[in-house]
């Protein structure tokens, strides 16, 4: 068994141990029943309905295609257009034969707005099709379209749990509040008819086993169209049928796991780093005239840019090259500047028949070859990157005390492999949040 199927008990506390009722802000489509005979007219080429009439063609193979690929933000996409049509073909139905030239400002935003959605989905920009979708589906609620059709507030996709027996979708918005002769709103799905077992002027509420669904365990999830009927007083020439007004909803079977993810959290760490370092090589002669040198080892303007020090108290010198055994030892040595973190500077003396009161009790030295070696250090500034995998059952809420441009999370689940870097909430089932508290992540239901 997945992570997730392991976990009913949880999601099932989410939703007080009821069936679920999937009443979510997603998008779908709800109406009347289409009289038989009653097609919806033709219009001419440049009218308002036939634009409407293509925009149905086009936002039902969106919807179509998307289900396919399973792209749940596309679907909800392409059903909030859809929806958007259904409802401007009932608000300007007296309108429908109107050309370009004629149509109002509510008209041509209602098509600018499904031909956003449209198009935002045709060049697959994820993100932008959600943030039209959510805007076509708000000038649809705008506008005015007649009381007495059933006019539903809460759309699909309804995303159900395949390990829970009984599913419970509620359908809410504006009904009516009762029905003659005990004819009461029905949902077809599969063949099957299941009557409204709880109805009112606000919502309609339908029980489905979920084994008539998905069948079988799925990796992926799985899509279903079911048909809806509310009956309704409805005029003998309806205008809602002639218009093409649809009447379905979508659901999504959820598979038993929400997938698996990885979260990378990168940091920073300083280490000390030390090196050695030698200056040029000096040379003091007695036949030369020379009885003192003072030389300097010095960083350059390199060493300088990558961070480097003269560590205190390493400096020393390094004598060699004599012209006798003993002299190497005779020179006085004297520290002629300070330790500084550019450069450290010492004087040598040669020690004198006369003596010295500066030299070393050595014989006489006749020359010297010298020079200055220090230890160089540094602080480096490492990136360092630490990884956690963990499962995402249904309900899951994960938080990671980890600051915004500091993690990455590769996800992989029904939907393929994503990769988040900052705060995303445009999936339905996947939510990312970052601030400066952390990062959560977070599998539906929220």
């Amino acid at each position: 068994m997945s992570v997730a199927a392991a976990h009913p008990a949880a999601v099932a506390a989410i939703v007080d141990f009821a069936p679920i009722a999937v009443a979510i802000g997603g998008v779908g489509a709800i109406g009347i029943a289409g009289i038989a005979g009653q097609e919806p007219q033709t219009y001419a080429q440049d009218s308002l309905g036939a634009a409407l009439s293509d925009w149905k063609s086009a936002t039902s193979k969106m919807v179509a295609e998307t289900i396919i690929a399973g792209n749940e933000v596309a679907i909800t996409a392409g059903l909030q257009a859809q929806r958007a049509v259904a409802r401007a073909r009932l608000a300007f139905s007296d309108r429908l034969a109107a050309t370009a030239g004629q149509w109002s400002a509510a008209e041509t935003g209602m098509v600018a707005a499904i031909d956003d959605t449209t198009s935002a989905w045709a060049r697959r920009e994820i993100v932008a099709v959600k943030d039209r979708g959510d805007k076509v589906n708000a000038v649809a609620d705008a506008l005015s379209v007649p009381a007495q059709v059933p006019q539903v507030r809460s759309y699909g996709p309804y995303y159900l749990f395949s390990f829970l027996p009984f599913q419970t979708i509620t359908v809410r918005g504006s009904f009516p509040s009762a029905y003659p002769a005990g004819v009461v709103p029905r949902l077809t799905l599969n063949g099957a008819t299941y009557a409204a077992h709880a109805y009112d002027a606000e919502s309609l509420s339908f029980s489905i086993p979920t084994a008539s669904l998905a069948p079988g365990e799925s990796r992926e999830i799985v899509w279903k169209r079911a048909e809806v009927t509310v009956p309704w007083e409805h005029p003998i020439f309806d205008l809602a049928a002639r218009a093409g007004y649809e009447n379905f909803i979508v659901m999504g079977v959820l598979p038993n796991s929400a997938g698996h993810a990885t979260i990378s959290h990168r940091y920073h760490v300083t280490r000390a780093e030390e090196r050695p370092r030698t200056s040029e090589t000096y040379s003091l002669s007695a036949e030369r005239g020379e009885t003192e040198q003072t030389g300097c080892l010095t960083l350059s303007a390199q060493e300088l840019a990558d961070g480097w020090t003269i560590k205190p108290g390493s400096g020393k010198v390094v004598l060699g090259g004599t012209d006798s055994p003993a002299a190497s030892d005779s020179p006085s040595l004297d520290e002629a500047a300070p330790h500084g973190g550019n450069s450290i500077c010492w004087r040598v003396r040669l020690a004198t028949e006369n003596g010295d009161a500066g030299a070393l009790d050595k014989a006489p030295s006749r020359s010297a070859v010298w020079k200055i070696s220090a230890t160089l250090s540094r602080e480096v500034t490492e990136t360092r990157t630490e990884s956690e995998d963990f499962d995402l059952a249904w309900g899951t809420r994960r938080a990671f005390g980890y600051m915004p441009q500091t993690w990455t999370i590769r996800y992989s689940g029904f939907g393929g492999e994503r990769v988040f870097t900052h705060s995303d909430g445009s999936n339905p089932l996947i939510r990312v949040e970052s601030d400066a508290r952390g990062v959560r992540v977070s599998a539906y239901p929220f």
